[in-house]
């Protein structure tokens, strides 16, 4: 018995060994590629590209991921990529997924890799995310032999949206048969903030992101001069009217632990200050984590619009889009994967956050798959990076980008360990 319990142990210390001594090589490995990744960020943010319009991007990634000897497969939603770093059939897989397109913003800051590209910017930080990505993937290329399963890296066109009349995205990407190549046990991914610090990561249990639904509304009343209100239906007035009905939706009808937003972004009609006016038009976005709240949120408007066309004889259009899923990040996958993060980056470095209304169409992957996003930390106060998201001065201190692939390469790495072991 002695004899099996000291075999035991030193198998154990071997092991500890030998997963310290790679550990080792992997992190060493990373800071060897630094210079060349961040060059690649800033060549991407200095030659941004829109939505579906990802040409250029997509193909320096598409060549890069075959120079490192993985099967690539490219043009999945026009302009996405796929890379597989394949250990067999019969092996367990995860999937890693980052997005690539750009935004219509002038860039403001002055940095000497500032975009080339007139009115259009890397302001959601997406060049960030293709870069980690790269790296993710070059490093377990460098280390396949520890792999327990297949890693399949998606480099998705079109998150910010399609242009109009345009399908993309995640949406498209499941639609033309991504996870038919290699359908994944579980999907990971990152977004970059500017209000959390370098070195840390954020994360959300369960709804983490928004439904987002856009609407259009059009109100039709009946004209008349603006002395004999009394002979027309003003269009102006209802629409005014339903607006501040809209915003008793969040405040009167929604679950306060399940949050709702209504918003009105855009409003046009009339033709002169002295007539009321026949047509308005309005456009605006409704916000809601869970299905539940959205169809609420939905016949509220509809009831809203009905009420208001039985009282002043109106006659209305409601159109509505829906443009994202929310997110949904997996309880078990989650603690799974925060438990593993704190490990890696130290506990203090790993801070819990309540969800967001903002969106993100990763929420087709969660539909599909178990799966988990996180947010990483870009902020850094003495370096100037403090702007927000998705404005022409946002940038992000470029030592997240090794954060992100020692997070993204642990993930992978001890996720198929642990399905493997269990399957």
């Amino acid at each position: 018995m002695k004899k099996i319990i000291s075999a035991t142990i030193s198998f154990l210390a071997i092991y500890v060994f030998l997963f310290s001594y790679e550990n080792k090589n992997l992190e060493d490995y990373i800071y060897s590629i630094k210079s060349k990744m961040i060059s690649i960020r800033r060549d991407i943010h200095a030659n941004p590209e829109l939505s579906n319009r990802e040409f250029r991007t997509s193909r320096m990634v598409a060549d890069y991921l075959r120079e490192l000897g993985l099967d690539v497969r490219e043009k999945i939603a026009g302009t996405g990529v796929v890379g597989i770093l394949w250990k067999g059939d019969k092996y367990p897989t995860v999937a890693i997924r980052a997005d690539m397109d750009a935004l219509p913003i002038e860039e403001m800051n002055k940095v000497e890799y500032r975009s080339k590209v007139n009115g259009v910017m890397h302001a959601c930080g997406h060049d960030f995310h293709t870069t980690i990505l790269l790296g993710t993937a070059e490093v377990l290329t460098r280390f396949k032999d520890i792999l327990s399963g297949n890693v399949l890296f998606i480099f998705q066109p079109a998150e910010e949206g399609a242009p109009p009349g345009e399908e993309g995205g995640a949406y498209l990407m499941i639609k033309e048969g991504l996870f038919k190549i290699l359908k994944p046990s579980c999907i990971f991914a990152l977004h970059v903030s500017p209000d959390i610090e370098i070195g840390k990561i954020g994360w959300t249990s369960g709804y983490s992101m928004a439904n987002a639904d856009s609407f259009r509304i059009e109100i039709e009343g009946k004209s008349a001069h603006g002395a004999y209100p009394h002979q027309g239906i003003d269009a102006i007035l209802a629409s005014s009217l339903l607006i501040t009905q809209f915003q008793s939706i969040p405040g009167r009808f929604a679950d306060v632990n399940d949050p709702v937003v209504v918003t009105v972004g855009k409003i046009n009609g009339g033709v002169r200050s002295n007539v009321l006016a026949e047509r308005v038009e309005m456009e605006g976005t409704i916000r809601t984590l869970s299905d539940r709240a959205r169809n609420m949120v939905l016949d509220k408007i509809n009831k809203m619009l009905e009420g208001m066309r039985l009282s002043f004889g109106i006659r209305y259009k409601f159109d509505v889009t829906n443009q994202v899923p929310s997110v949904y990040n997996d309880p078990d996958l989650t603690e799974w994967s925060v438990s593993l993060l704190k490990r890696i980056l130290g506990k203090e470095n790993c801070i819990e956050l309540k969800p967001q209304m903002t969106a993100e169409d990763f929420g087709f992957y969660s539909k599909e798959v178990p799966a988990f996003l996180f947010w990483l930390g870009v902020r850094n106060e003495e370096k100037g990076f403090i702007h927000g998201l998705h404005t022409p001065y946002f940038n992000g201190d470029e030592d997240a980008i090794f954060v992100g692939i020692r997070a993204f390469i642990n993930l992978a790495i001890e996720k198929l360990n642990e399905m493997k072991k269990y399957k």
